[in-house]
């Protein structure tokens, strides 16, 4: 392959339509490598518009790359949002609904499930009161509903988006006994779990359990839910300051988020402990981000 070193990629960056929907591809005339080598590739290199940017690849070189939003002019950020909206019209064309298991009650809880609770300092009775958490025995699993919030301006706030299933079966085996079971209506693309508090900074956390000790901490706080931050989010979270708080074992995710986050103009801090948010108390919390902020 040839090397990418010293190429310039202005001519690519030149023929990008912002405008595009996220999974929209489309063919341009000039690719990079075969410019600086005088070849021809007229409608053979592709662009893909992903949710943090352009891929793109050349059949005629088999050449590509990525190329990230950042630094994207008003023009540009304009062109975003319009592709954003038409992506919600799209979406509010689909089916709209989405139920909580068949079978969930709200009695009867195995003991499993609130000794995992109990390992972080939640109760079952309080979970259910507060957030609406069921379980579902053909499933067997503790069901988290996820509602709409308007901290993400959701289009249908308190509707039902989804819901996380928790397994505490093991072993896990991904596709067959997952830890964490999935399901989100069909106009939603990415659920996240959000939880509006009294004041800021936005915590953006993994899993649900964390998102609700930060939000015992007076945070506004969203739980990724296995997902990544989807641009609409960060869209409405610029001008405001994000703490990205994930596992400690997903560096690598952390790193691509935070490039996320400031490709879209937000402030944002990382954070890395030993334990999941979800160990520590509020206090402690408040602490950890009075400190990196």
């Amino acid at each position: 392959m040839a090397s990418h070193q010293n190429k310039d990629y202005t001519v690519i960056r030149e023929q990008l339509d912002y405008g595009m929907l996220t999974g929209q591809t489309t063919r341009v005339n000039t690719c990079p490598i075969c410019l600086h080598q005088n070849h021809s590739s007229i409608g053979a290199c592709q662009i893909t518009r992903e949710a943090n940017g352009f891929r793109w690849y050349c059949y005629r070189c088999s050449e590509g790359g990525m190329i990230y939003d950042k630094g994207m002019g008003p023009k540009d950020v304009l062109k975003r949002l319009q592709a954003i909206e038409r992506a919600n019209n799209t979406r509010r064309t689909r089916s709209a609904y989405i139920k909580m298991p068949f079978d969930c009650v709200d009695t009867e809880v195995p003991d499993k499930f609130q000794t995992w609770l109990w390992k972080y300092d939640f109760e079952v009775e309080d979970l259910i009161a507060q957030h609406g958490v069921r379980y579902s025995p053909d499933l067997d699993r503790l069901v988290f509903p996820v509602k709409g919030c308007s901290l993400i301006k959701s289009e249908k706030p308190g509707e039902l988006d989804g819901w996380a299933g928790r397994s505490e079966t093991k072993p896990y085996v991904p596709g067959k006994n997952p830890k964490w079971l999935i399901r989100r209506a069909e106009r939603i693309d990415n659920l996240i779990w959000a939880l509006e508090g009294p004041k800021d900074p936005v915590v953006i956390v993994e899993d649900i359990l964390s998102a609700l000790r930060c939000n015992q901490a007076g945070y506004n706080a969203v739980s990724l839910i296995k997902s990544f931050l989807p641009p609409e989010l960060l869209l409405t979270l610029r001008g405001r300051m994000l703490i990205i708080w994930l596992d400690p074992d997903v560096k690598k995710k952390i790193i691509r988020t935070v490039a996320r986050a400031r490709a879209f103009g937000v402030t944002v801090r990382s954070m890395v402990s030993k334990d999941d948010p979800k160990a520590y108390t509020p206090e402690d919390i408040i602490k950890k981000v009075q400190r990196i902020i």
